[in-house]
């Protein structure tokens, strides 16, 4: 059944008159009494009693108008659906993070996304800082959470919070923590970060201060293992860690140039 017909219909149910349910669904007169005698003719039901006052419905009229008004609203709902899909965001987005999930807020952040994109699946994957950048730019992530700055003009942030970076270290050797200068602190033992890592910036930007780097007596890709070798290590590894990160036996201390920015950074081409 053409809904033009049962539009028509409603509009001179409503109106009373076909002149003026004619004027609203901006059609002639002789359209939309075309559309009566369809309709009429389809269902084999006289719709309206015609008189000079106007247009009254019969009982039959008066019996199909509420199932006719249903079927316009479910034909609006359908197409209101329709728009609304149209414009919601489908699919899968992979979103890069640094730390752990609690400490960036991330369940918030899903949450929030989940309310605006239904329909939307997020896929986070751990990594550090410098590849999460990279793998914005390459086309892997869509977006992601990075610790310290984006140079980047191909990438747009949003800076979220500062973070301090300390200087950690084992109990065992707070004394020596609490008294060495930044040039003392590059002979002691340090636990080595990838390249990539947000920690090896800052331990690089430190020790630029007296002109020389420390060496990496261990290696460790995650935190968790850089707290657990500063912790427990008979040698003593030293490292940065977070100010809300870190653990028991250790002990941290501030230094200049020990401040980070986190910042969420997404593909500036959308």
């Amino acid at each position: 059944m053409d809904p033009h017909l049962l539009r028509s219909f409603v509009a001179i149910a409503r109106n009373g008159h076909l002149g003026r349910a004619a004027a609203e669904l901006h059609l002639c007169k002789p359209a939309i009494s075309k559309h009566l005698k369809e309709l009429e003719h389809l269902l084999e039901h006289v719709l309206f009693e015609r008189s000079i006052a106007g247009m009254r419905l019969t009982s039959a009229g008066d019996r199909l108008l509420p199932m006719a008004q249903k079927a316009l609203a479910a034909l609006d709902d359908v197409e209101t659906a329709a728009q609304q899909i149209g414009n919601r965001l489908t699919g899968c987005v992979d979103i890069g993070t640094v730390g752990d999930a609690a400490w960036l807020r991330a369940p918030q952040f899903l949450g929030i996304l989940h309310r605006h994109h239904p329909e939307l699946s997020v896929f986070l994957h751990q990594g550090m800082s410098g590849q999460v950048q990279r793998d914005i730019l390459e086309g892997r992530l869509t977006a992601g959470w990075v610790l310290g700055s984006v140079d980047d003009s191909a990438l747009t942030t949003r800076t979220l919070t500062s973070v301090r970076m300390r200087v950690i270290g084992p109990h065992a050797w707070a004394k020596q923590l609490s008294t060495a200068t930044v040039r003392d602190l590059a002979d002691f033992p340090w636990v080595d970060t990838p390249a990539g890592c947000a920690h090896t910036h800052h331990r690089q930007s430190l020790f630029a201060q007296c002109g020389r780097q420390p060496t990496g007596r261990f290696h460790a890709d995650s935190e968790r293992a850089l707290y657990g070798i500063a912790a427990e290590s008979p040698a003593g590894g030293r490292g940065f860690c977070r100010s809300a990160g870190g653990g028991s036996g250790i002990v941290a201390r501030d230094f200049p140039r020990s401040a980070a920015t986190l910042r969420d950074s997404n593909d500036s081409q959308g």
